[in-house]
């Protein structure tokens, strides 16, 4: 398995987590790069779809492990994925569905996974939310969602995000047997999904706790290539805790 690259996006807070993983010696500085992004990129965090493709500019090799901004940068994994040329699943781990669906919806942060149902006749073969934080207290907490056949139970209340038949699955069974589509697995991270014990964010805070997002990813490694996986959430200024969080992570991913 070719050696993952590690790339750092030019965005609010991503240095500091580059700084910290330099000095705690979990990477070296010939394993990784720095991609610039561009000002309207940074500044304006809702498009129309069709406008933000002029703004990527800047090609991935695979396998590779992005470090984003903050949560308000999620839908960059769109482009990211856009680049696949391999059939492969889509794994994310967020609190948030970013499953938007109005009419005339805008592409960002909280729609973007709907706008991958584009990508879904060419290479990408699932996508399987997991993490999803609810106000439940019951076991549709913290559960695994696979599209197309989604529903779920968020804030007391039944919505539907996708209609078909409702698959409901702790995030511990998902561990266990991951059941995905393809040996190509792409993974996005929202650290949102996590508590607080473990990363502060600008979008507050899921159930997830640590070792359970970890032993997801070993999992998923044991019979499935990880040919790419993006992290995104923390904020500007990031705290100790939320940095060593980060740093848990690349330690599994880089092996």
């Amino acid at each position: 398995e070719n050696k993952k690259k590690i790339v750092f996006l030019d965005l609010p807070g991503v240095y500091s987590q580059k700084d910290y993983l330099i000095k705690k010696g979990i990477i070296k500085k010939t394993e990784f790069e720095v991609f610039s992004i561009s000002e309207e990129i940074k500044c304006l965090l809702r498009y129309p779809p069709n406008l933000l493709k002029s703004f990527i500019n800047f090609r991935l090799n695979f396998p590779v492990i992005l470090i984003n901004g903050s949560g308000d940068y999620h839908y960059l994994t769109y482009f990211f994925i856009s680049q696949i040329k391999e059939p492969f699943s889509l794994i994310v781990f967020d609190q948030h569905t970013d499953f938007r669906n109005f009419k005339n919806v805008v592409f960002d942060c909280g729609s973007w996974v709907k706008f991958t149902e584009n990508l879904k006749k060419n290479y990408l073969k699932e996508i399987i939310i997991a993490g999803i934080y609810t106000d439940t207290k019951d076991y549709h907490s913290n559960v695994s969602f696979r599209f197309p056949e989604c529903e779920i139970f968020e804030k007391g209340k039944f919505e539907k995000v996708y209609t078909g038949f409702l698959k409901r699955r702790r995030l511990k069974e998902f561990n266990e047997n991951p059941q995905l589509n393809s040996e190509n697995v792409y993974i996005s991270v929202d650290l949102d999904c996590l508590t607080e014990d473990f990363v502060e964010t600008k979008w507050g805070n899921g159930e997830v706790v640590l070792d359970e997002l970890l032993n997801a990813i070993k999992n998923i490694k044991k019979n499935h290539k990880i040919i790419g996986v993006d992290v995104c959430g923390l904020k500007e200024s990031p705290d100790e805790k939320s940095l060593k969080t980060v740093s848990e992570m690349v330690k599994i991913l880089k092996i």
